[in-house]
């Protein structure tokens, strides 16, 4: 009778904690429980828009006519006009691999040179570090255009950065001459038709002693006063040794002035002499409208007779008279178009000593002179007079009644 009653005691307990157990799981079931979100009906998908094509920005007034300048065709170009004359050429900056730019170099030039980012302290913005990326796309964007390149420039007493020829050791400013020159050359070596390997390297107003010592006659620089007046002739060795097939230019500014063309003449003819391999001279061609294109014609002609190649290389003229907050007036064109029609002539007459003639720069707004509208096409990149003189400059100058000289 005990033993019956401690069984049935044992199977309530046991009753018990089981209907405890479920109790319990059930209410842990409940308190963490995710809501379900019911499975929709099925629907047909919306179709997507099409992605509008781009189109040019227009104006407010509805016109397709995209904002901003847009270089048109001419139906001519200076490149094929002096085809058979010598090259035609302009600065290269970033801003030419984009439209309008890019679309009027192609149309117009065959050759160009950089205006800023082959500087030395470009090149190398730090010492032993060379930047080579924009002009590697300028390289690209040549190539692919059948487009000559001019390097510019390698040594020059300007924007050469705080370390180039900053120093009094001669044979570290040596080093650094010569390490300068063959990274960059090196870089490009068959890439580049010439190099302004030297810039600006004779005083102004300073004449040709008697003795003819040209030395005497040389800017003031960081590379005159590390390593003295041989630097010349180490930057041309040191180029030369880079790339022997490319064309070496000393080039500088004033150069139709007889007092610089001559100490120019002398520091040459000595070089070469020796053996220094310069192979051409830079008339910067900086001019203005009341030119003398005599002592244009002089300067030609005594470079021409130490047997090197002449180039124009960074052309502009700059009206005198230009208001700066207007836009020049008809007269104005006119005469500045006069004047660069004269110097074509007279560069044509030069063709077998002449290889190149490079503008410096296209538009007016972008020209480092833009005060003074030197350039052959307005803001708006429509040719001025000046372009018209320079396509047949026979032609304009009889029509604007000049008489020959």
């Amino acid at each position: 009778m005990l033993r019956g009653s401690i069984v049935k005691s044992r199977s309530f307990l046991l009753l018990l904690i089981i209907s405890l157990f479920v109790f319990m799981l059930s209410g842990c079931g409940a308190d963490n429980q995710t809501s379900v979100t019911p499975t929709p009906e099925p629907s047909t998908p919306p179709t997507p828009t099409p992605t509008p094509e781009p189109s040019p920005e227009t104006s407010d007034s509805g016109s397709n006519k995209p904002k901003g300048p847009v270089y048109e065709p001419i139906g001519s170009s200076l490149a094929e006009a002096y085809a058979d004359y010598f090259l035609i050429g302009t600065i290269y900056t970033p801003n030419t691999l984009v439209d309008p730019e890019r679309s009027l170099v192609i149309e117009q030039f065959n050759c160009i040179t950089p205006e800023n980012i082959m500087k030395p302290e470009s090149m190398q913005p730090s010492e032993g570090y060379f930047a080579f990326t924009l002009p590697d796309a300028m390289l690209k964007f040549a190539e692919e255009n059948n487009i000559k390149v001019i390097g510019h420039t390698l040594v020059w007493h300007q924007q050469s950065g705080r370390f180039l020829g900053q120093t009094s050791d001669r044979e570290k400013a040596i080093e650094q001459l010569r390490n300068h020159i063959t990274n960059v050359v090196g870089n490009y070596k068959g890439r580049i038709m010439a190099w302004d390997v030297v810039n600006e390297a004779v005083k102004d107003g300073a004449p040709l002693p008697a003795d003819g010592d040209w030395t005497k006659c040389l800017r003031e620089t960081q590379w005159l006063r590390s390593i003295g007046p041989d630097y010349i002739e180490m930057a041309f060795r040191f180029a030369h040794e880079a790339d022997p097939d490319a064309k070496l230019y000393y080039n500088d500014y004033n150069m139709n002035d007889e007092v610089k063309a001559k100490v120019v003449h002398a520091m040459v003819k000595d070089l070469r002499a020796k053996g220094v391999p310069i192979h051409g001279i830079g008339m910067q061609g900086h001019y203005d409208t009341n030119v003398s294109i005599e002592s244009v014609e002089k300067s030609i002609k005594m470079f021409s007779e130490l047997g090197v190649e002449v180039s124009i290389t960074e052309l502009d003229i700059s009206v005198n008279d230009a208001s700066v907050s207007k836009s020049l007036t008809e007269e104005q064109e006119v005469r500045q178009a006069i004047v660069y029609a004269k110097l074509f002539k007279l560069f044509k007459q030069y063709k077998d000593n002449i290889v190149r003639v490079t503008f410096w720069g296209t538009i007016d707004s972008k020209s480092w002179r833009r005060d003074k509208f030197p350039c052959l096409f307005r803001n708006d990149y429509t040719p001025k007079e000046a372009y018209y003189a320079i396509l047949d400059p026979e032609k304009y100058l009889a029509e604007h009644g000049v008489a020959e000289e």
